[in-house]
């Protein structure tokens, strides 16, 4: 019998970030996740003009953060860069979490 199309996905996720992510330690869980890291330009408008700010991002899936915060601190392991999560973290249809995060 074949796989169903959820286990496809969750195996199609586990595929993505063995390959695109990164291990990361992230604060009270051990020892360590993988994370995507991306960042994007963000467009905000004010008043007639519009400004363009570069965000961070940490990818992780919910199997290894179930409950990430404000204020997680996530370290790259391949970097050492130490990151924190500054923006309320969203989660998607893949049960990924997004947050948004800053330099510490």
């Amino acid at each position: 019998m074949g796989l169903s199309f959820p286990s496809m996905r969750a195996r199609g996720e586990d595929a993505v970030f063995r390959v695109l992510g990164e291990d990361a330690a992230w604060s009270g869980i051990g020892p360590t996740v993988r994370i995507r890291y991306r960042q994007k330009d963000e467009d905000s408008r004010l008043a007639h003009g519009q400004i363009v700010q570069r965000a961070a991002f940490v990818r992780v899936r919910k199997i290894e953060v179930t409950a990430p915060a404000v204020g997680d601190r996530v370290t790259r392991m391949e970097t050492g860069e130490i990151l924190v999560v500054i923006g309320e973290p969203l989660i998607d249809e893949k049960d990924v979490w997004e947050c948004e995060v800053a330099p510490a």
